[in-house]
């Protein structure tokens, strides 16, 4: 299980991703994955309906286990259903599980 923890620093918003490696856990920084879409390299955000909501949302989906082409479908709605409803002022919590119970509970563009 991989944990996504968000904080606000006075440098920004920073993600760390905690997961367990050879039985101890280890905390490593979130990856914006500017290389799949580059909405916002000033980095992350939340709260809002912005780039920087938008650039979490993209890396959350990838880093949960989501092909590019899948997570680039999704990730304005995963932004619109999670992300901007992330208090900017307090830190949150959420999982990788959480992530993909959230892909899963869309409808399937083959489903018609």
């Amino acid at each position: 299980m991989r944990i996504y923890i968000g904080s606000t620093t006075a440098e920004g918003c920073e993600v760390k991703v905690k997961n367990i490696q050879h039985g101890r856990w280890r905390f490593t920084a979130l990856k914006p994955r500017l290389d799949v879409v580059n909405h916002s390299p000033a980095g992350f955000a939340w709260g809002y309906g912005g780039s920087g909501p938008a650039q979490l949302a993209l890396a959350l989906l990838l880093d949960a286990g989501l092909r590019p082409r899948q997570a680039e479908a999704l990730h304005q709605q995963f932004k619109w259903d999670v992300i901007i409803h992330l208090n900017q002022d307090l830190g949150w919590e959420m999982t990788d599980r959480d992530v993909l119970l959230w892909v899963e509970s869309q409808p399937r563009e083959d489903a018609a």
